[in-house]
């Protein structure tokens, strides 16, 4: 046998010798081999934390990851994409939303680039994410790793930043960077990274610091979701985390996490905390923006307003509303019957990927993650098809994720049939 991996070793570097790679060759083998294209990914994913202008992170995309992606593409990736439905659909998804700028009002010509734009590049962000899940030795560890960093940091920041001039904790924390618009976004932003950490690094088999340094971050995201007082979000969370431990039999570890949700619940309600008070403070006007926004629904419930109609609703209180705050009646209001269809259909093979994936590694985190999307679009979001910007962590993340795994246990599947 070593006579045999010998003569192998001396044939492979006479072919070596004998073919050289080219520059560019060698250029893809240096960035495949350091795994750059995976950690400029998770940068790129963390800098949502941090930086404050879209600008940043479409760079980031743009000029650094797209550009490592270009340098290792090879007649694999068809192969690869190929063996994710959730692409598929997505995009089918999307390429419909894209049509119908053909019967939306007042289009503009910036309104047709930005769809061709929002098309061209989730794209990217799903076939990127595709590749990268064939690196398992590293991906979406990495990833998952520096989120946690960089989110436990982010928050930290924001508490003491926040309620240095706000009365702790009455107020509701915003985040910081992207996140300081709203404290909606700011919870789901922190609940993405909690069920990442939760999932995806304490559930892993590691040595006891790192586990401790693990649940130690997890705790810190999970209490600045909390202070956002987002319901959406930690509603989500609370489901997620459930069914996982659910899923894993861990009973006891769900008595305990039910008991401190409703004790949080009961806390909100029942001392002057303002808006904490998850059960009394009102439904934020949703009812009336869903109930509206129904209305328009229903004067064009076949195929929709277009994609780039104008969803904008005004309350009784003269309050102004432009979005459904819905992304399951923002979906039926740009694309009709058709959208709906195909939302559903993409969000049914991601539940098949996710249970598939429960089953065969007992890897949890792209079931939670999809959990946590499936929630929260029922009480946020709006437009789905758009370049680089927030809506690519509140909707797509999941879903690429998912996308990658899939296509990985489908390649296994063929190689275990050959």
């Amino acid at each position: 046998m070593n006579a045999e991996l010998k003569q192998t070793e001396i044939a492979n570097s006479v072919a070596v010798r004998a073919n050289p790679p080219s520059p560019f060759g060698r250029v893809r083998d240096f960035v495949q081999n350091r795994f750059l294209l995976a950690h400029a990914y998770s940068i790129f994913i963390a800098s949502y934390y941090v930086f404050s202008h879209e600008r940043v992170f479409k760079s980031i995309f743009y000029f650094l990851v797209f550009p490592l992606f270009i340098l290792t593409i090879d007649r694999q990736v068809i192969a690869w994409i190929k063996r994710s439905l959730i692409f598929r659909f997505a995009m089918i998804w999307l390429g419909y939303l894209s049509l119908t700028l053909i019967w939306s009002d007042d289009v503009e010509l910036r309104d047709i680039e930005a769809v061709i734009r929002g098309f061209v590049w989730i794209g990217a962000f799903f076939v990127v994410t595709i590749v990268l899940s064939q690196q398992k030795q590293i991906f979406p560890v990495n990833l998952f790793v520096l989120v946690a960093f960089v989110a436990t940091a982010a928050a930290v920041i924001a508490i003491l930043q926040f309620y240095s001039a706000h009365e702790f904790p009455v107020h509701r924390l915003i985040g910081i960077g992207q996140l300081s618009g709203n404290s909606v976004a700011s919870g789901i932003f922190y609940g993405i990274a909690a069920l990442s950490t939760a999932f995806g690094l304490v559930a892993r088999e590691e040595p006891a610091p790192v586990k401790i340094l693990y649940g130690a971050m997890l705790a810190v995201l999970l209490a600045a979701l909390a202070l956002t007082g987002s319901r959406g979000p930690l509603l989500a969370v609370a489901l997620a985390i459930l069914t996982g431990l659910a899923a894993a039999g861990r009973w006891a570890l769900l008595l305990a996490v039910l008991t401190a949700g409703l004790a949080l619940v009961g806390f909100g309600a029942f001392t002057d905390m303002g808006s904490y008070d998850f059960l009394n403070r009102g439904s934020s006007l949703r009812f009336e923006i869903w109930s509206l926004t129904w209305e328009q629904i229903l004067d064009e419930f076949w195929f929709g307003h277009g994609i780039a109609a104008d969803p904008s609703v005004t309350l009784a209180n003269g309050y102004v509303f432009n979005s459904p705050h819905q992304l399951y009646l923002a979906n039926h209001f740009y694309g009709g019957v058709p959208a709906t269809v195909l939302l559903i259909l993409v969000l049914t093979v991601a539940a098949r990927a996710a249970y598939r994936q429960v089953r065969s590694s007992g890897e949890f985190v792209y079931a939670a993650l999809l959990i946590f999307l499936v929630i929260v679009g029922m009480f946020d979001l709006n437009k789905t098809i758009k370049s680089v910007n927030l809506v690519w962590i509140y909707v797509w993340f999941p879903l690429v994720l998912l996308a990658g795994q899939e296509a990985l246990m489908n390649e296994r599947t063929i190689r275990r049939g050959q």
